[in-house]
């Protein structure tokens, strides 16, 4: 595992947050991860990355193929199946959270059960008053955050 990747998995970063801090394309970012840095990278490219992470040039070109993460170390990522009009599972993606995380915050059974929950067309409105009240803002707020701009929701 390049250092790239351990790190942005450490920070729970996507490549995509990742490409955004750093001014480098989430292609350069997958690249680097899956090629390794070549040696003709420029430092001038690597560094923004390096302080996007918040490590050190070197510590960004270690090799930590003997180091893995656990799955709570890693970045949420988007449902292949998902409706950008769910404000539960844009909630989840937004807060960095695993399934897991997001029924108990919802007060689901399971993970399973979350992931049936942001695979709706729409959260169902018992999910968005406990998030609400997770946050401790009414519900009009919480959809104001986290519904798309211009987007109604419909139940």
């Amino acid at each position: 595992m390049t250092g790239v990747e351990y790190f942005r998995n450490k920070a729970k970063l996507t490549r995509k947050v990742l490409a955004e801090l750093s001014g480098v394309t989430a292609a350069t970012l997958a690249n680097y991860e899956r090629k390794g840095i070549p040696e003709s990278a420029y430092v001038s490219a690597l560094l923004p990355v390096a302080e996007a992470l918040g490590v050190t040039l070197d510590e960004l070109l270690e090799d930590y193929d003997g180091r893995s993460l656990s799955t709570l170390d890693r970045a949420a990522r988007a449902s292949y199946i998902r409706s950008p009009r769910n404000v539960v599972d844009n909630y989840r993606i937004r807060n960095n959270l695993r399934f897991r995380e997001l029924a108990e915050r919802i007060g689901l059974a399971d993970r399973e059960s979350a992931r049936t929950a942001c695979k709706r067309a729409t959260a169902r409105g018992v999910h968005i008053e406990r998030l609400a009240n997770y946050e401790r803002v009414s519900m009009e707020e919480f959809l104001r955050r986290y519904l798309p701009e211009g987007g109604s929701r419909e139940d």
